[in-house]
This record gives C-alpha cells, structure tokens and sequence, in this order.
C-alpha cells in the first residue's frame, strides 16, 4: 500500500496538483455531483464484501460483515463515521483492505456508506447488498 501512496505522491508532484485531506479529492479534481455518485457508486459495488459495522456507542465493537470478526479501525476514521452515525445507531463503512497483526485484523481505509448510495448501488446492479454477501456462503 506504501508504494501506491508513493505513485499518488509523484504523480501530485508532476501535475502541480494540490494535496487533498481525506473525502476532498474527488471534488478538487472537478467532478460534477452526478461523476462523484458514480464513482462511489462503482466503488461501493466493486469492494461491497469489504463492510464493517460500526456504531456510534463504543460499547459495541467494529466488525467484518462478511466474517463477523470484530475489527479494529483508525481512532480517526471510526470517530468520522461514528460522527454521522444516528444516536444508537449502527452504520456500515468500506474499507479497502482487511490486514492481521497477531490476532488482531485492522479494516483499512474505512469510511462511511450512506444508506442512500447503498440503496442506489442495490437499483443498479440488481442485487441486494445482503444477498450478495450470502452467496459468496453459498457458491
């Protein structure tokens, strides 16, 4: 992952293009609101086995939808979607990449899907997020 934050870097470098915190990017490149939603869309479609439950109530620990391991996620990026997340409420984040360390597995990357974009992926692909998640138990 390293080398590909490396590739991100030079290539910012070479274009003169301005870093971004996390969530800008997207809109500093000048997409319009409908390229944004497709390009989440695709990606919540793309990494839709990579979902991990988080609530706003730190009782309740993070985990894997597809394992239903428990999960650790940054102290950063769990505060911004438990920032989002209802009173009591459970939300769902993606996260790019699922890594061990001992025992413990770290949900990469994660951040918060909107119930509406999952919705929207679910019209557009025909399949309901749960459902593909159950066939992968069941192919």
């Amino acid at each position: 992952m390293q080398r590909v934050w490396d590739i991100i870097e030079k290539l910012e470098r070479a274009y003169a293009l301005p870093a971004a915190a996390d969530g800008e990017e997207l809109s500093l490149a000048g997409f319009t609101v409908d390229e944004i939603k497709s390009v989440e869309r695709e990606l919540v479609s793309a990494y839709r086995h990579n979902l991990v439950v988080i609530s706003n109530d730190v009782r309740n620990r993070p985990f894997d939808v597809v394992s239903s391991k428990e999960v650790r996620v940054e102290e950063g990026e769990i505060l911004k979607i438990q920032n989002e997340c209802q009173e009591g409420a459970f939300c769902l984040g993606i996260y790019s990449e699922l890594a061990m360390t001992g025992s413990d597995y770290f949900a990469q990357d994660a951040t918060l899907i909107p119930g509406e974009l999952l919705k929207e992926v679910e019209e557009h692909t025909g399949v309901r997020i749960a459902d593909s998640i159950a066939s992968t138990f069941t192919n």
